[in-house]
């Protein structure tokens, strides 16, 4: 069968605008009113209760995004193999990028899933990194550009890989979150605070002068840098900054107003005992208990909750359901993902658990013929392969 031999598979699923307003309504339909607007040092904020989230339910993956895909992921080479499932993944318009802390360099693949190259590599010579921090990918001017773990730089490459004049920064920074404007030749940027950096936020030119900056989040007495992780997904035109730590479960997530140079609070959490995450989506704030089950798990887990920007209502959640009836729940996958776009990599064989334990009974005829594609897919492979579950948010 010709598809069955194919190294690219594409499976789209078009959704039909009224279907997924219907999904929206009776989804909501079910849940509780969980937060309300407070005032908070005069700003207004959405403050979700943990202790009035009572129910819980799976989140059809249709009332997040508008379009959704399961892209085969080329394993020709060596090189492109992905070898591990927990990974971020950075997008243009026909390129994506797939990177995994110090695991591996940013491997560039078009949008049909076709390994290309790696960008940079692993080690400490010019061009090199011991683990990634963030990526954009620049099309429109040829340009890839890495923020590595702590660094003084922002590396920067074409997308044949070749290397650029690097970003200076005014000091080493640690896990910096950025965005870079080619045509400014400005950069913003997001981090840890460290003994030499006064802010979490500022805005800079290429050769690292700073043009405004704000002051920083206040820290608690006994929490240290090498603790603290920025999140910030950039699913929204707003940048989004929480502050990931132990004991963090007061922390708020803030929104920096680039022209009036402040951070201003959005939303916080209230009731809940466990360190969390919080993740800003479009229509969504998504909330994730952040804590070990022991030192021999390898699948953590934990609490998710949603809560509704609009109505403000809100549930637990333990996986998203795709159109084809797969659910998928991995730890802090949320994390990984950015600038507008659900992506998850996954093992193939994983995959394939999920996909005999789906009702079939339950999904349009559509759906079934799409599942069982991508089980005939998994099967055709001789070895393992690596799936990529993408789509795009609604704004």
């Amino acid at each position: 069968m010709k598809n069955a031999i194919r190294l690219i598979f594409v499976l789209s699923f078009i959704l039909i605008s009224c279907k997924k307003e219907t999904i929206y309504s009776s989804f909501w339909d079910k849940c509780e009113i969980v937060a309300k607007k407070e005032l908070i040092n005069g700003d207004t904020v959405i403050v979700c209760d943990a202790k009035a989230v009572t129910k819980t339910f799976n989140i059809p993956l249709e009332m997040l995004v508008d379009s959704f895909r399961v892209l085969k992921l080329d394993n020709k080479t060596e090189e492109g193999i992905i070898g591990r499932s927990v990974t971020s993944v950075a997008y243009s318009k026909n390129f994506f990028g797939i990177y995994c802390f110090g695991y591996f360099p940013l491997k560039l693949f078009n949008s049909q899933g076709v390994f290309l190259r790696s960008i940079g590599s692993l080690g400490q010579g010019p061009g090199e990194f011991i683990v990634i921090s963030d990526v954009q990918i620049d099309e429109a001017n040829d340009r890839v550009y890495i923020s590595t773990w702590m660094s003084d730089k922002i590396l920067v490459y074409d997308l044949k890989g070749n290397l650029k004049p690097s970003i200076s920064l005014p000091s080493k920074v640690m896990r910096a979150r950025f965005r870079v404007n080619f045509k400014k030749k400005e950069v913003l940027v997001l981090c840890v605070t460290l003994e030499n950096t006064s802010s979490q936020v500022w805005l800079q030119d290429f050769e690292g002068n700073l043009i405004q900056t704000t002051s920083t989040i206040s820290r608690f007495s006994d929490q240290l840098p090498v603790e603290e992780f920025i999140v910030s997904g950039l699913h929204t035109d707003n940048v989004d900054l929480f502050r990931q730590h132990y004991f963090n479960s007061d922390e708020l997530l803030y929104h920096y107003d680039l022209k009036l140079n402040k951070l201003l609070p959005k939303f916080k959490m209230k009731n809940i005992n466990s360190s969390v995450f919080i993740y800003e989506l479009p229509r969504y704030y998504i909330i994730e208990t952040a804590h070990s089950t022991g030192p021999n798990s390898n699948e953590p887990e934990s609490k998710k909750i949603i809560v509704d920007k609009t109505s403000l209502k809100g549930c637990y959640f333990n996986n998203f359901i795709t159109p084809i009836g797969i659910p998928l729940g991995n730890y802090n996958m949320l994390g990984h993902m950015k600038d507008g776009v659900f992506s998850l990599v996954e093992f193939g064989s994983e995959i394939e658990k999920h996909i005999y334990n789906v009702d079939e009974s339950r999904l349009t005829s559509d759906n079934r013929r799409l599942l069982n594609k991508l089980k005939q897919m998994i099967e055709d492979e001789a070895d393992d392969c690596s799936l990529l579950f993408v789509g795009k948010f609604k704004q």
